[in-house]
Parts: C-alpha cells; sequence; structure tokens
C-alpha cells in the first residue's frame, strides 16, 4: 500500500503541500481544486473558494501551473495519484436536470481528464454530496449517461473516474454495471462508509474490483471530524478487510486538524501505518 495525504489536510497551496508531505514521509498528494463554502457568486456566477477567487484560476487548469507542480513534485519524489474537483459538489453538476448545466460540469471533467493526464495522476475523484448528492432513480440515470459518455475520454487518457457517492455498495454497482467501462471505478471512503452504517466487508464484496483509491478519515459528531483512532472507525476490522479485499492501492488521508495541520497530519499518519500494519 501507498499513503498519501489530500492537499487539503496540509492547509496549503500545492507546491507548498508538495514540500511538507515528503518532509513527513508521505508517498504522495491528493490534488484539490476546493469547494470552499459551497456556493456560487451571484453576480459573475462563478464556483467560490474561502477567498472568494475564482476556482478555475487555480493550477491544474493551465498547463503553466500544471508544470509548476510537476516539478515540485519530481523535485521532492512526491506521487500525485489522484485529482480531488470538490468545488463540483456546490452544483447539481451531473446528475442535474438542466442538460446546459450536464454539459458544462462534462466539459470540466473533461479539462480534469487532460490535467490529470499531464501530472501523471491516475485517478479523478468525481463527488456527489451536498448539491450534487444523487437522491433518486432520475439522478442515477442522469448520472450514468453522463459519466457513460465521459468514460472514452478518460480511458484514451488511461485516467480512471472515481465515483464518491454516498449511496449503498448495491447502488453504486449497478450504476457501475451500467456504465459497464473500465475507466471508471470508485472512491471509497471508510469514514463516510461508517457515518453511513455501511458494513466494509460487504462494500468489498460488491465494489471491490472497481475501487481506484480510497480516502482515510475518522468521525464523532460528523463525516471527517476526528483524529484517527478517536472517532466510530473500526480500523482492525477496516484492515481485515484491506486484507482480505487484497488491496496494494492508495490510502489518502482526508484529515481534520486541531490547529497543527502538519503534526495532525504526521500524527495520522502513523496511526494508519500501524493500523493497516505498514510501518
Amino acid at each position: 500500500m501507498q499513503f498519501a495525504t489530500s492537499q487539503d489536510v496540509l492547509g496549503c497551496d500545492k507546491v507548498t503541500g508538495i514540500e511538507r508531505a515528503a518532509e513527513l514521509g508521505f508517498d504522495g498528494v491528493e490534488l484539490v481544486v476546493p469547494d470552499g463554502i459551497h456556493r456560487v457568486d451571484e453576480e459573475s456566477g462563478m464556483v467560490l473558494d474561502l477567498d472568494g477567487i475564482d476556482v478555475y484560476e487555480d493550477d491544474l487548469w493551465t498547463p503553466e501551473g500544471r508544470e509548476r507542480v510537476q516539478e515540485a513534485a519530481e523535485r521532492h519524489e512526491i506521487a500525485l495519484p489522484s485529482v480531488c474537483p470538490s468545488y463540483l459538489n456546490c452544483r447539481p453538476g451531473l446528475k442535474s436536470s438542466d442538460e446546459a448545466e450536464r454539459a458544462a460540469v462534462a466539459a470540466d471533467v473533461e479539462g480534469l481528464i487532460e490535467a490529470a493526464a499531464d501530472l501523471g495522476s491516475t485517478a479523478i475523484l468525481v463527488p456527489f454530496f451536498y448539491d450534487a448528492e444523487i437522491e433518486d432513480e432520475a439522478d442515477r440515470e442522469r448520472v450514468v449517461d453522463a459519466v457513460r459518455d465521459l468514460a472514452p475520454v478518460a480511458e484514451d487518457a488511461g485516467v480512471t473516474l472515481a465515483l464518491e457517492t454516498s449511496l449503498p455498495p448495491e447502488t453504486d454497482r449497478a450504476m457501475l454495471d451500467a456504465i459497464d467501462s473500465p475507466a471508471v471505478g470508485v472512491y471509497y471512503d471508510i469514514g463516510n462508509s461508517t457515518w453511513f452504517g455501511y458494513d466494509p466487508a460487504r462494500e468489498f464484496d460488491l465494489i471491490g474490483e472497481s475501487v481506484a483509491s480510497m480516502h482515510v478519515k475518522d468521525s464523532v459528531d460528523s463525516s471527517g471530524d476526528a483524529m484517527l483512532g478517536a472517532g466510530e472507525v473500526d480500523f482492525e476490522g477496516f484492515a481485515v478487510a484491506l486484507d482480505g479485499l487484497g488491496y496494494e492501492g492508495w490510502l489518502v488521508l482526508e484529515t481534520v486538524h486541531r490547529g497543527d495541520p502538519v503534526a495532525d497530519a504526521a500524527a495520522n499518519l502513523e496511526f494508519l501505518r500501524e493500523a493497516v500494519g505498514r510501518r
């Protein structure tokens, strides 16, 4: 297994995050286009992050920005396994009943596929939470249709579209079967799984072969609000389920911090390595 951290965990820009991750002993960094406060500026119509900056100014969108990030990754010998456009949670996106909205988000995903391929990232997390949460059969059908259309682009680029939803594993499995592409999988999250009351062993039976990457976090009062080991996640059971699956991919921290993101990331990494028996 390889251990990465979300850029957000370290609370900094991409280049600084790569530097910090290398110092802490991570193998990789998941790059993030932030979602900020889940809102759109009504005047400009643009999705805003916490500082009110257009998310399309992120380094991932330009060759020059990607070059800066890639140079840092090569200099510090850090992999960039995945890209997380969490800002997509700010809008209905691929589930939308508005055809123009779906087309706009599909165009964004195509741009992210190009970015991921340039950076050597093999997975794009496609999130379906907040405004993008899949709520009914009509939503599921629209998502399936949209992702099925994007799948050949991802396959040609050597990138997996990893869907992360709040749905039970049976529904995720049905969606994957309907899309029917080797370039589409799931992004598994043990913190979310625990929060939603799912059983990892059952999930892995149904979707394990399709897991492209995994987030790791812990929960007390909300999903992801605790240091690893301080919440409800059964990490011993998780380790057993990983062994049963034979998983050797990425485990990516998506954890909170208590004021010092670097120190807390280091503590969470140590806990995770010990929990899964990899020191």
